[in-house]
């Protein structure tokens, strides 16, 4: 992914602003780790907060996917606890971003 979208999502994370939720990329209580990626990209997140929405169409996660460059499950199982490792925090997100997510400026 891209260093700028990579760094900038790190310190979303980090920042306390976003309160962490589970189950879509944004709900009356907060967002997920990709719901807070969609938003730090300016990417529109439906109303239900369910999916990206790009020219009035639903585009499910794969504008997210495209430009991280790897495949999401990972990142959903850490917010929303499906792994054997239970819930992580956004903090602990995004030091596995910052260890794994690997930089390629040619990505989208």
């Amino acid at each position: 992914m891209k260093q700028e979208y990579r760094d900038a999502w790190i310190e979303a994370l980090r920042s306390g602003k976003y309160k962490q939720a589970r189950s879509a990329l944004r709900t009356n209580e907060g967002h997920c780790c990709l719901g807070v990626y969609a938003e730090v990209r300016g990417m529109t997140i439906t109303k239900d907060g369910r999916n990206i929405e790009i020219d009035g169409e639903q585009a499910g996660y794969e504008p997210i996917e495209k430009e991280i460059g790897i495949e999401l499950d990972i990142f959903w199982r850490k917010n929303d606890g499906a792994g054997v490792q239970g819930q992580q925090t956004f903090a602990q997100i995004a030091d596995y971003i910052e260890e794994y997510v690997e930089i390629d400026d040619e990505t989208a």
